[in-house]
C-alpha cells in the first residue's frame, strides 16, 4: 500500500518459486567424516508489483507510477565438509550467481495526458565462496560461524524506452561488489526442546557499482544510499514425546539495507522526473514463523513453515506525511528430505 499525501493505492501480488534442491554424500574414511554437497538455492525472490498515484502541486498534476519486476536469483553451491575432531567441524564452498530479471516501468501524467515506459531484460552471474565452523560446546550447547566472502557480480541486458515521440534502446554493461556477511549462532539442546538464535552483520555501505560507492544525490556529503545491518533470528523446537512430529516457532528481524531516497514520478514535457525525499523505516522488516515436520519410517522428513510479516517506510516534511509505503508478506514453504 502506497500513499501519497491523501491518495492511497493498494497492489497485491503472488509467485511461487522453486526454494532449494540439493543432495549431500558421505565419503567413507578411516576416521571422522567426510561429505560433499550441491545445491540450488534460491538467494532472491525479485518478483514484485507496486503502484503509486498522487496530486503533485507544482507542476499541479497527477501522476500514477507503475512497476512490475519478475525474477529469482539463484546461487549454485559446491560443498566439503569434514570433522576436525568430535567435537569440531568444518566446512567451505564456491557459490556461483545467476538471475535473469524482466522489469516495466511506467508513468502517466494528466490532466496534460501521455505516458513514459521503460522495459528491461537483464542478466545477473557471479561468484563468491564461504566457509563455517560448528563447535559442540557440550552435550547441550552448540555453535557455529559463517563467512561469506564479497559477492562479485556482473550485470547485463538491454531496455526498451517508448514515450509519445517514439522508442529508444539502451543496453547495460554494470559490474557490483556485494559485501561480505558474518553470521554466529548458539543451539541449546534438550531432550524434546531445541533453542537457537543466531546473529548476521553486513556492512553495505561497502556495495561497489562499477567501482564506486554508491551514495545519494540529494546530499552534499555523498551519504551512502546503502547502509550496515544487524539481523537476528530466534527459535524454538519441540518434539512431541512418542511421536515423530516437531513443533516450531521463531521470529526473524531483516533490517532494510536501503536507508534513504524514496520518490514519485511524473511527465514534465514529456520527460521523466521525480520528487526525491529521504524516508524513515516507521517498522523494520522482520517475520514471524510457526511450522510442524514430520519423522516417516526414519528416512522421509516432511516440513511446512508460514512466515508473516513486512515493512513500513515513511516519508515526511515536518510533520506532513508526504509518502508512505506498507508492505505486508506472507510465505509458504513446503519442503522434503530423503535419507538414503
Amino acid at each position: 500500500t502506497n500513499t501519497y499525501l491523501d491518495t492511497e493505492r493498494t497492489q497485491s501480488s503472488s509467485s511461487t518459486t522453486l526454494g532449494h534442491v540439493a543432495a549431500v554424500y558421505p565419503y567413507p574414511t578411516c576416521r571422522g567424516n567426510l561429505v560433499f554437497a550441491f545445491g540450488v538455492f534460491q538467494a532472491g525472490n525479485s518478483s514484485l508489483e507496486t503502484v503509486k498515484e498522487g496530486s503533485i502541486e507544482d507542476p499541479g498534476v497527477t501522476a500514477e507510477n507503475e512497476y512490475l519486476q519478475s525474477g529469482t536469483i539463484y546461487q549454485y553451491h559446491f560443498g566439503a565438509g569434514a570433522d576436525l575432531s568430535p567435537n569440531v567441524a568444518i566446512g567451505g564452498g564456491l557459490v556461483i550467481w545467476d538471475e535473469s530479471i524482466e522489469s516495466t516501468d511506467w508513468i502517466g501524467t494528466e490532466p496534460l495526458g501521455g505516458s513514459w515506459q521503460d522495459d528491461v531484460s537483464m542478466d545477473l552471474d557471479g561468484v563468491s565462496f564461504s566457509a563455517g565452523l560448528l563447535l559442540r560446546a557440550t552435550e547441550i550447547l552448540q555453535a557455529g560461524f559463517t563467512f561469506t566472502s564479497p559477492a562479485w557480480l556482473e550485470l547485463s541486458g538491454s531496455g526498451l524506452t517508448s514515450d509519445e515521440e517514439g522508442y529508444s534502446e539502451g543496453f547495460i554493461e554494470d559490474e557490483y561488489t556485494l559485501p561480505m556477511k558474518l553470521t554466529g549462532g548458539l543451539a541449546l539442546l534438550l531432550p524434546s526442546l531445541t533453542v537457537a538464535a543466531d546473529l548476521t552483520y553486513a556492512d553495505y555501505s561497502q556495495t561497489k557499482y562499477n567501482g564506486l560507492s554508491i551514495t545519494s544525490e540529494l546530499d552534499p556529503g555523498n551519504e551512502h544510499v546503502l547502509e550496515e545491518t544487524l539481523g537476528f533470528r530466534i527459535g524454538a523446537e519441540v518434539n512431541l514425546p512418542g511421536a515423530p512430529l516437531s513443533l516450531r516457532a521463531g521470529y526473524r528481524y531483516e533490517p532494510l539495507e536501503l536507508s534513504t531516497v524514496e520518490e514519485i514520478a511524473y511527465l514534465d514535457g514529456g520527460s521523466p522526473a521525480s520528487i526525491v525525499a529521504d524516508f524513515e523505516t516507521e517498522r523494520d522488516r522482520s517475520f514471524f514463523t510457526f511450522g510442524a515436520g514430520a519423522l516417516i519410517d526414519g528416512v522421509l522428513a516432511l516440513d511446512f513453515a508460514v512466515a508473516i510479516g513486512g515493512y513500513e517506510k515513511v516519508t515526511a516534511s515536518g510533520a506532513t506525511e508526504i509518502l508512505t509505503e506498507e508492505r505486508a508478506i506472507t510465505e509458504v514453504i513446503v519442503s522434503g528430505a530423503y535419507r538414503f
